[in-house]
């Protein structure tokens, strides 16, 4: 970002927003220390024409993981398959080796933390 004298002021954000539809119901799981993580699935969609003219869905995968007790209980009754869901959290990639490989995996993650902002756009099941 350019100051009014020019100069160039940093600004480091990291911040990622999606919308799209909820992939499956958020999976709630407890971890060692007893904290409980949701996690769930949004697909968003860059779909196309293609030369026929027909368009051509595109979808892409995100994974998203909250870790706050207030932020997983929301989750666990809102985030269900097919919701419509505007999110935005903080990009994160996390490795680990799995037991027995060499080589290290990587997964992208959005993690909706503290300054997280979510939103369902579409009814749950049996609401009007």
């Amino acid at each position: 970002m350019l100051t009014r004298g020019g100069h160039f002021q940093e600004v480091l954000v990291n911040r990622i927003t999606l919308v799209g539809n909820v992939g499956g119901d958020a999976e709630i799981r407890t971890t060692s220390t007893g904290a409980r993580v949701a996690s769930f699935s949004v697909a968003t969609n860059d779909g196309y024409r293609n030369s026929a003219g027909e368009w051509v869905d595109d979808p892409t995968w995100h994974r998203v993981v909250a870790f706050s007790e207030g932020l997983v209980e929301m989750l666990e009754r809102n985030a269900k398959k097919g919701r419509t869901v505007a999110l935005s959290g903080r990009m994160t990639y996390r490795k680990w080796r799995k037991d027995g490989e060499k080589t290290d995996r990587t997964q992208a993650e959005i993690v909706l933390d503290r300054n997280a902002e979510i939103e369902f756009h579409s009814p749950l099941a049996g609401e009007d």
